[in-house]
């Protein structure tokens, strides 16, 4: 369990909440599309695909809208604040390792890579 306060000005990160005492938690009952997002993506999904599955369960995107956006997919599987309330460390390096393997760019020369 998270151990913060909340202030004011501090914007939550998508599937955090505060409590009746005004500290940071996990909001359980949300916690598992972020989960869902990260076991699809791992077994092969792409962005369309995951957008499509939230879109059929009618699941709110962060910023509010019925269809979710391949950027805030995007953001929610490179963000590491997910990490270890609602995923693993090691699920989310796998993400990674696969978001590169998926990427046609190589990091180190911009160049489309050759397989």
């Amino acid at each position: 369990m998270l151990f913060v306060t909340k202030t004011k000005s501090m914007k939550l990160l998508y599937r955090y909440c505060t409590d009746e005492n005004g500290r940071v938690t996990v909001n359980a009952s949300e916690a598992g599309v972020v989960k869902l997002i990260f076991e699809r993506y791992l077994v092969g999904d792409s962005f369309g695909t995951i957008d499509g599955v939230l879109a059929d369960s009618k699941t709110i995107s962060p910023t509010g809208k019925d269809i979710w956006s391949h950027a805030a997919i995007d953001r929610t599987l490179s963000s590491g604040r997910y990490i270890p309330y609602i995923i693993s460390l090691e699920t989310f390096i796998k993400v990674q390792f696969e978001k590169d393997s998926r990427s046609d760019i190589h990091e180190d020369t911009s160049q489309p890579q050759t397989t």
